[in-house]
């Protein structure tokens, strides 16, 4: 029968692991086609089909964060500030726990955003 010592620290039974936060922060700048992923590929649709998706928080930050890439020629400032309003308007069009969740969920685009105008 084999006799293991069970340790209490999960980094010394398993040294190499590394967190999901540092694998985010270390991989955030690399583009999805970089990735070898082309999101056009699977959801062929019109920039403002796309923009329509960004606003309404349709798919999740990901897809969202790869729309902004396909149409990073046209990030402008002026660009990514009329999505920002947009997103504004929609979420001010709203009420109640509909007005609520958007805008706990719509905040992590709208830093998404915020940083590509930081960026600029």
């Amino acid at each position: 029968m084999c006799n293991i010592e069970v340790v209490n620290s999960e980094m010394e039974f398993f040294p190499k692991k590394i967190s999901i936060m540092i694998i985010k922060k270390l991989t955030s700048e690399i583009s999805f086609k970089e990735w070898g992923f082309n999101l056009t590929d699977y959801y062929q649709k019109s920039n403002n089909e796309y923009i329509h998706d960004i606003i309404v928080l349709n798919g999740n930050l990901n897809y969202r964060k790869a729309i902004l890439q396909i149409l990073n020629n046209k990030l402008n400032n002026k660009f990514l500030e009329d999505i920002l309003n947009q997103m504004n308007e929609y979420e001010n069009s709203l009420h109640g726990l509909e007005k609520t969740e958007y805008g706990i969920y719509s905040s992590e685009t709208k830093e998404l955003i915020n940083h590509y105008l930081n960026k600029k």
